[in-house]
């Protein structure tokens, strides 16, 4: 195994799952609809999305929500400080309500879970990919993250012992693709 790989680890239930889209094309607005329609549907969702925080039609900063306790706090807001992530300064309760929604979906096991998003901070090895790691070793689940396009191809490098199937979040049919996913397991 490669450093940093993850291998398959008894798992064989496990899915992952990439939902993508270029950057700013509405991934999160699409993976709330998706997240209603399947909860109407009866199936149980963690994890968490991370809508962005517009003020004047300008973004501001992302917050966070819990998918099983709808709790909501702020994720990161933008920085003039230089050598901040994409020009953004993470908040300490928002980093933790993000983990305490990945842990939850572990313990009270789900039928998915969402991470928005995985990108490029998580490929160097930074942000959520220590509890993406956690949730592909723990007990059988079907994960989505949410991904840009640009970093499809080294998301899937990364995993590709799960053979991660990447359905586009503006396809007509994505919603569908997710639960025929999710009724084969």
């Amino acid at each position: 195994m490669a450093p940093g790989e993850i291998q398959r680890m008894n798992n064989e239930q496990t899915k992952l799952i990439l939902w993508a889209g270029p950057k700013h094309s509405g991934k999160t607005s699409r993976a709330t609809r998706l997240v209603e329609e399947l909860r109407r549907s009866g199936y149980t969702i963690g994890g968490f999305l991370a809508p962005s925080i517009y003020r004047e039609e300008t973004l501001i900063g992302f917050e966070i929500l819990d998918l099983q306790n709808d709790q909501r706090v702020e994720l990161a807001e933008r920085s003039k400080e230089r050598g901040r992530v994409a020009g953004f300064t993470f908040c300490d309760r928002g980093i933790d309500l993000g983990r305490q929604a990945l842990r939850l979906a572990v313990e009270s096991p789900v039928d998915l879970v969402v991470v928005d998003e995985f990108g490029p901070l998580e490929l160097a090895g930074n942000g959520w990919r220590d509890d993406v790691e956690m949730l592909l070793r723990s007990s059988p689940l079907t994960i989505l993250l949410v991904v840009r396009n640009e970093v499809v191809p080294r998301v899937r490098q990364l995993y590709h012992a799960f053979s991660p199937p990447t359905i586009e979040a503006s396809d007509p049919q994505a919603a569908a693709q997710v639960k025929a996913l999710l009724r084969t397991g």
